[in-house]
């Protein structure tokens, strides 16, 4: 691809791959990282790239799998790190220590999930994205969608009913 046809696009590949990040990460300034991050991989890779179609689709592929990165940085931070979780002058010690402990069970889970499963699921219950929105931003079919979610609510509920036996 020449320069001159990657600088036509690039505003149009960026916001895709921005998009992309952003319902990952729900982070508007992580997601501007990310999508710039995105492009200066697109335009190393330029010479290589055959069409539009081909570079949207990459574009989106970058964006997903660095935010995913970042994800798992940014978890394996907070899950070794020592957070705040609750007020503890409102809350008992022993409370404040479940409370901390299902964060964190909840956060190793989510992020078992694999990353589709995980950004779809994510995308609807905290986004509240359709069907339609999710299979646009995602790049798959409206019907995969739903199968993709109904498998990671399933797999969710399967660990809650492990962890309450």
């Amino acid at each position: 691809m020449e320069q001159a046809e990657f600088e036509h696009i690039a505003t149009s590949v960026r916001q895709r791959a921005f998009a992309t990040a952003l319902a990952f990460t729900g982070d508007r300034d992580e997601s501007e990282d990310i999508a710039q991050e995105t492009m200066l991989k697109l335009w190393t890779l330029r010479s290589r790239i055959n069409s539009q179609a081909h570079l949207e689709k990459l574009a989106s592929c970058i964006a997903h799998n660095s935010a995913i990165d970042n994800h798992r940085r940014q978890n394996a931070l907070s899950l070794d790190g020592d957070r705040n979780v609750i007020d503890n002058n409102t809350v008992s010690p022993d409370r404040a220590i479940e409370d901390k402990e299902t964060i964190e069970w909840l956060e190793r889970c989510l992020g078992s999930l694999p990353s589709t499963e995980h950004q779809i699921l994510w995308l609807r219950q905290v986004e509240r994205k359709s069907h339609e929105e999710i299979a646009q931003i995602v790049g798959v079919r409206k019907s995969s969608v739903s199968t993709i979610l109904s498998r990671a609510r399933v797999k969710m509920l399967n660990e809650f009913k492990k962890r309450t036996r």
